[in-house]
């Protein structure tokens, strides 16, 4: 063997004592779920962020409006809510089906499909915007909101307050397409501090044209799309001036246009929740005003706005799980799906529980900050909303996720009929029941409600189906049965030290030998993966104080060998290590260049911030 010299042991020497450290034995499930767990908390922070933009841009208009410009105002913003929910559902449409294909071809290796889906889902949100942009526009002008909204006053505050929103349609579907792509390349901090300058732009603006230039329920909507385009302009920077794995095609001529009907296919399903959204909106809104008044409006207006600051936690966690769902369906990989439900299940869920109570506990307090008179009805009916609402997070962190999984399988039926169940139906039930004997109280309660009956709807539904009471996880989440590569195909291994990847080659070796591969495919295949574990070892293990794992899965399919090699030590692109060796130094890289002459095809990524080398014998 040779040894130091771009080549490194695959036996134990006393000279390499730094190679046993970690657990000898730890088990590969825990290990890979471990893996998840830490890839996921990783990358929430980043999608909160996202999803903490609009929500943001909201709390700050709620106190802006209910502070300076007085309830009718925050009345216009509780009419805004369904065509925000408009908004959500095509930005949801399109950052959900080019994610969840992006995110497959990654799997996949196909970086050409990649840049076809980012070219068409800009395109096509530029498209979109600009008919929204218009139609906002000719409402607020020509006073077209006159044959849905009865009030003079209450109609001019939302004329106002449309004509301000239709300037940050674009950066608001737009810079959440964005913000998805560059998660997947792993470039989450410049999605961070667009946010955190969007935050701080529209806090300016919202000071400089609400309280100093008086500009009203104008100047709310202005000082959040000014914001939005600050968002956007920064993320989109990366696209426009450096290099980005994925890239645009400005020549029409490579746009591969089918591709189009099936992001549209892929993120329907999903984004359909929020089309549902908006009707439920509009129905919510004309049984507010019925039974509770413009006070009934505010109050709910301002729980809201207040509350989507707090939404974007479980909204965060469903685009983590979006991105990751996307990946391993690509990859065909079921235990790692298994491994980020039950992430979500153990982790997510309960850390969204505390959230929700602590919000619920200061209910009172933080209703003043908007309203001073605690003995008005508005007041009041403000403290039951942040009271009773939050109490919805928790479930939803499940029913959300469990919509997300389907979609990402092509579950699409199912989908709908829980967009529809959650997005109108199971609430707007509720609501005309209760509020006619409990107010506002009846709203808010039948947000939680739906919840708990949505969670009853999915586990019956897995009992019906398995024609019988089980809770295995497998059932309850309802795999497809043919999903994934049976587990008679591939040998799963992860590794935390040396001591283990000196022991993988005779895993591989004997799994090989029984699917029937020949003695020599299989000693190759044995020495390739024992090769670049100990490479990845030496050249990431120890550059950072971090726990670093490898993640390693090898396939049967038909007559190849695929060998997937994952782990989330820093980026090492080892393929352009191998173009930058030297030819003429016969040590130089030996390591790298063995398993390149082993191997028929060998393929890297930078995927979520993980490497992932292909292998293909």
């Amino acid at each position: 063997m040779l040894r130091r010299q771009g080549y490194f042991p695959l036996t134990y020497d006393a000279q390499y004592p730094q190679f046993f450290v970690g657990k000898k034995n730890m088990n590969d499930t825990s290990t890979n779920r471990q893996l998840i767990s830490r890839l996921m908390f990783r990358l929430l922070p980043a999608q909160i962020f996202l999803c903490v933009i609009n929500s943001v841009n909201s709390v700050v208009s709620g106190l802006f409006a209910s502070n300076f410009l007085g309830p009718m105002s925050m009345s216009a913003v509780g009419l805004y809510l369904p065509l925000n929910m408009l908004i959500n559902a095509i930005s949801t449409m399109l950052l959900g089906g080019a994610t969840i294909m992006c995110g497959k071809c990654m799997g996949e290796n196909a970086s050409l499909k990649i840049r076809n889906i980012f070219s068409l889902d800009l395109l096509s949100t530029l498209f979109i915007s600009l008919i929204l942009m218009i139609s906002y526009g000719l409402f607020s002008f020509f006073d077209l909101t006159r044959f849905f909204i009865a009030s003079h006053e209450l109609r001019q505050n939302f004329n106002l307050y449309l004509l301000g929103q239709a300037l940050g349609v674009f950066p608001l579907i737009a810079g959440g397409q964005l913000s998805s792509f560059l998660s997947l390349e792993n470039k989450t901090k410049r999605t961070t501090a667009a946010t955190i300058f969007c935050i701080i732009l529209s806090l300016f603006f919202d000071f400089l044209l609400v309280s100093k230039l008086g500009m009203g329920v104008l100047g709310l909507s202005l000082a959040s799309s000014l914001g939005m385009w600050a968002f956007f302009l920064i993320q989109a920077h990366y696209y426009i001036f450096l290099e980005s794995k994925i890239g645009f095609w400005l020549s029409v001529r490579h746009l591969q246009l089918p591709l189009l009907y099936e992001i549209v296919k892929i993120g329907s399903p999903g984004a359909v929740n929020f089309g549902y959204q908006t009707v439920r909106g509009v129905i919510l809104t004309g049984l507010i005003l019925r039974y509770a008044g413009s006070d009934g409006l505010s109050a709910f207006a301002t729980a809201d706005s207040f509350l989507r600051f707090f939404w974007a936690v479980p909204f965060g966690m469903v685009s983590v799980s979006r991105i990751l769902f996307s990946v391993s369906v690509g990859e065909e990989d079921r235990n790692t799906i298994k491994d980020i439900i039950l992430n979500i299940i153990i982790r997510f869920i309960p850390f969204t529980a505390i959230i929700s109570i602590l919000i619920s506990s200061m209910a009172g307090p933080i209703t003043l900050l908007y309203y001073k008179d605690t003995s008005s009805p508005v007041f009041l009916m403000t403290e039951a909303g942040l009271r009773i609402l939050p109490l919805a997070m928790p479930l939803s962190v499940f029913t959300l996720n469990y919509s997300c999984f389907k979609q990402a399988i092509g579950d699409l039926i199912n989908v709908h009929i829980l967009s529809f169940l959650t997005g109108v139906f199971l609430i707007v039930m509720f609501s005309a029941i209760l509020i006619p004997f409990y107010g506002m109280n009846g709203i808010f309660a039948a947000h939680v409600i739906s919840g708990i009956a949505l969670t009853l709807v999915i586990v019956i539904v897995s009992f019906i189906k398995k024609k019988g009471i089980s809770f295995t996880l497998d059932d309850l989440i309802g795999f497809p049965p043919d999903f994934g590569i049976s587990q008679d195909e591939y040998i799963h291994i992860n590794i935390n030290n040396m001591e283990l990847a000196v022991g993988v080659s005779e895993k591989l070796h004997n799994f090989c030998r029984k699917k029937g591969i020949s003695r020599k495919k299989a000693y190759f295949s044995a020495l390739a993966t024992e090769e670049m574990a100990a490479i990845i070892i030496e050249n990431g293990f120890y550059r950072d104080s971090k726990k670093h794992t490898i993640d390693i899965r090898i396939t049967k399919k038909e007559n190849d060998l695929l060998i997937r090699i994952k782990d989330n030590c820093q980026s090492f692109n080892y393929i352009d290590r191998l173009n930058s060796i030297n030819s003429n130094d016969m040590f130089s890289g030996i390591g790298i260049r063995i398993v390149s002459g082993i191997s028929m095809d060998m393929q890297y990524q930078s995927i979520l911030g993980l490497n992932v080398l292909t292998l293909t014998l």
